[in-house]
């Protein structure tokens, strides 16, 4: 039986036991970590998730960034924290792809969590530097074909990694990769010029879009994004890459362990949180589309995303590290 759902049969029937049981939780900070730098999509979200879970919650909750290894660093501590629900893991897609593309992880990516929730997913964008001479993806895979091409990402293994080696994939053309602590990173990065293009999360993307020193050409998602900065941005389907998709989630984890009724307890706050008409204009505005799966839900997803990815990996010709 998958370790997921041990959990969860175990969270169900501590959960069924009454809620006096979770009498009690929270009474002192939460911490949430965010396993990259700040100013990336993940730090972004996570940050406007805490200030909502403090307010329903009655608890100060802190952003605890640790960034390194894509992801890993942030990721280990919270698996070897203590599972009483006051250390969170706030996480992205690039959870189920590391373990397709490092050979040693020091964590369990299923067995060492407990799925709180998902929260929201979204598309990532094409972005070039604002002075550069990249008007369409064709112009970039134009180029592409008489020189090597740089593109960072927020670590190897990240969503915005493996978005940019299909992009490449789809165009045939190969790709320097230069991996970043985060998008933040190597937003900056792209914006100083270091680096030809990025593939990155969308509320990662925005600020250097909407301050004019990147450029938006394509979405990765099969329709337009709808806001103001990115809604003339054709998807890159529309730009001649026929069936590209590509969509990356974000959520909650909790250490193995952790007592099924405070994974309860965090899970309600979280949607009740993800249900205020504020929070979901905000994660809309900053390109991401607020989406809850509770526990159950998550670890099946993450199941399959494992599977997913593990796929795309192999047809990439990524090696493990």
């Amino acid at each position: 039986m998958n370790k997921f759902v041990k959990s969860l049969l175990l969270g169900t029937a501590l959960a069924c036991a009454g809620p006096a049981q979770a009498a009690g939780f929270p009474t002192e900070s939460i911490t949430i970590v965010v396993p990259y730098s700040p100013g990336g999509g993940t730090d972004i979200m996570a940050r406007l998730v805490g200030q909502a879970l403090a307010k329903d919650l009655g608890v100060s909750v802190l952003i605890d960034n640790r960034p390194g290894a894509s992801g890993n660093i942030g990721t280990n501590h919270v698996a070897k924290s203590k599972p009483d629900g006051y250390t969170l893991l706030f996480t992205s897609s690039g959870h189920v792809i590391n373990p397709s593309l490092f050979k040693h992880l020091p964590f369990d990516p299923v067995g060492d969590f407990a799925p709180v929730a998902e929260l929201a997913s979204g598309p990532s964008v094409l972005v070039v530097n604002t002075q550069s001479g990249y008007r369409t993806p064709a112009d970039l895979v134009a180029a592409g074909k008489n020189k090597e091409l740089t593109f960072g990402s927020a670590g190897l293994g990240q969503p915005t990694h493996l978005a940019a080696e299909k992009f490449a994939a789809a165009g045939g053309i190969k790709l320097l990769h230069i991996p970043y602590k985060g998008s933040g990173a190597a937003e900056i990065a792209l914006a100083g010029g270091e680096t030809d293009f990025l593939v990155d999360s969308i509320p990662a993307a925005l600020p250097f879009i909407r301050s004019g020193k990147t450029r938006a050409l394509a979405v990765t998602g099969v329709q337009r994004f709808p806001i103001p900065a990115l809604q003339q941005v054709p998807t890159l389907v529309e730009a001649g890459f026929a069936g590209f998709d590509f969509v990356t989630w974000w959520g909650v984890l909790a250490p193995a362990g952790t007592p099924g009724d405070r994974i309860d307890v965090l899970s309600r706050a979280l949607d009740k949180a993800m249900q205020s008409a504020e929070l979901q204009q905000r994660f809309i505005e900053i390109g991401a589309t607020p989406g809850v799966k509770p526990p159950a839900a998550f670890a099946s997803y993450i199941d399959a995303e494992l599977a997913a990815y593990r796929k795309l990996i192999t047809a990439l010709g990524i090696p493990a590290q």
